[in-house]
């Protein structure tokens, strides 16, 4: 979906009080799973003028359903559209995806990393001024965000120690409310998962406990092969006679 910011913008050119709504959340389990989430929706007056019918042709307006998602219609207020999710198991699979699915092409170079307990997640949101340029002057930077309601979220594993979002939602999701403005921006945000330290501490414990008791059992034999060593009730006597 990289090429879908021009056919939106085409669209939206048709009437004065277009508005095109395009949200996706993305949400990170501690082990590095979890789910995608993109709704692209429009309003009243767009959808008559493009013939919206169902969810699958609200993506045909913003560059077709993005692979291996699964789509369901949607209705937000007074606007209406599509969601399109997908369920990722590890960082790997994520990656892939969001090449392909971040934010209608809004945004370049996407990438979530994870080294040890601790993700790391970019992005560098296009450039949206050459966008509105390259319309013939039909939309201007002053009019970009009239049309355009654009908002990238992501849900963090563990606890977020560094980001620049524009807002922080009480669930603790990022969110960064994309404008004209923010071209050329790079979004950011760095969260830490808690070690499990139970198995570590387990295996801690069984370890001294075999140290332990191999300690006690060498001593017990070094102090009975000792010439010095002593029975254990005592030095012997000799019976009086």
């Amino acid at each position: 979906m990289r090429r879908t910011l021009l056919p939106l913008l085409l669209l939206a050119l048709l009437g004065s009080a277009c508005q095109v709504k395009i949200d996706q959340t993305t949400r990170i389990e501690d082990d590095g799973s979890g789910q995608i989430v993109l709704d692209v929706l429009l309003d009243e007056e767009l959808r008559t003028l493009t013939g919206f019918e169902d969810a699958a042709s609200a993506f045909e307006l913003a560059g077709g359903v993005p692979e291996g998602f699964v789509v369901e219609d949607l209705v937000v207020d007074d606007l209406a559209g599509a969601r399109a999710t997908r369920d990722f198991a590890d960082i790997d699979e994520l990656n892939t995806v969001l090449q392909d699915a971040t934010a209608a092409g809004l945004a370049n170079d996407v990438t979530v990393v994870r080294e040890g307990n601790e993700y790391r997640y970019t992005a560098t949101i296009g450039d949206l001024s050459a966008a509105a340029e390259g319309l013939g002057g039909f939309i201007t930077a002053d009019t970009f965000d009239d049309f355009f309601d654009i908002v990238l979220a992501v849900h963090m594993p563990g606890d977020v120690v560094d980001n620049n979002a524009d807002v922080v939602r009480e669930d603790g999701t990022l969110v960064w409310e994309i404008g004209i403005d923010d071209s050329g921006k790079t979004i950011s945000a760095t969260s830490r998962v808690a070690t499990d330290w139970a198995p570590v501490a387990i295996g801690a414990i069984l370890l001294l406990a075999l140290l332990g008791g191999g300690v006690v059992l060498v001593r017990s034999r070094m102090s009975k092969s000792s010439p010095d060593a002593q029975p254990a009730d005592g030095p012997f006597e000799s019976p009086t006679i």
